[in-house]
């Protein structure tokens, strides 16, 4: 199963690399996303991981609770790993301070952010076949989108894209595998919740039976949990990701 959706993310995506519009704005983004940030992802996002990173991996929503920078990161744990990897991983070439913020940091900040972007793009190509000129020209190239991912540095882009894979492994009737990346979604941003109430009543349309959606419902409240169980106790995380 796994082979055949890489198969299919393996052929839309060299079928685009031909296109010299689809090459030209992938350049536009790379480029972009070394020159541009806002203050949320220069002051906020990236000092927030930055310190999760250079720190250990001890508790940053309690370290910027501290400095009374509640709005630095109101993201659950998975926002945070995802941005965190990219960041460790890069860590030789990067500074130790945490609030030292690079042209290098926005960059490597952005990848995550450039994935996400690329994998919805594939999706919307699989679902609209025939409208594939239209997805690269309103999806691909759109100048909102553009200025909130490379220009602004907004995150949102990466819980959508772990909505998107949900809403397309349900489509398939991959039902398990739907609910746990909504669960992965919603552990990314909380406000993805609010798709929730709508898979329930796509599983009740199907006629799926009472039992299996109850266990499904489950999954991605078990999954929330369980990543962030050892920060839910912190009133610091209480007040940045939920009260925010």
């Amino acid at each position: 199963m796994i082979k055949n959706y890489f198969k299919i993310i393996k052929n839309y995506y060299f079928q685009f690399c031909s296109s010299k519009l689809f090459l030209a704005v992938l350049g536009l983004k790379i480029i972009s996303s070394f020159l541009f940030a806002s203050n949320y992802l220069t002051h906020l996002f990236a000092r927030f991981v930055n310190y999760y990173v250079v720190s250990g991996f001890k508790n940053p929503y309690q370290f910027f609770n501290q400095l009374n920078e509640l709005n630095a990161f109101p993201y659950p744990k998975i926002m945070l790993w995802i941005l965190a990897f990219p960041r460790w991983f890069f860590s030789f070439f990067l500074s130790a301070d945490y609030n030292f913020v690079s042209n290098f940091h926005i960059f490597i900040y952005r990848l995550p952010i450039l994935f996400a972007d690329i994998v919805i793009f594939l999706i919307l190509a699989d679902w609209l076949k025939n409208k594939k000129d239209k997805i690269l020209k309103y999806y691909w190239c759109s100048p909102i989108l553009f200025y909130i991912s490379y220009i602004h540095g907004q995150l949102d882009v990466l819980p959508i894209m772990f909505l998107f894979v949900s809403l397309f492994l349900l489509f398939k009737e991959k039902f398990y595998s739907a609910f746990i990346f909504l669960g992965i979604a919603i552990a990314t941003k909380t406000s993805i919740i609010i798709a929730f109430p709508f898979t329930i009543v796509y599983l009740i349309l199907k006629r799926i039976e009472p039992a299996k959606i109850l266990l499904l419902a489950l999954l991605p409240i078990v999954l929330f949990l369980v990543v962030n169980v050892n920060y839910l106790i912190s009133p610091s995380f209480a007040e940045m990701v939920f009260h925010n």
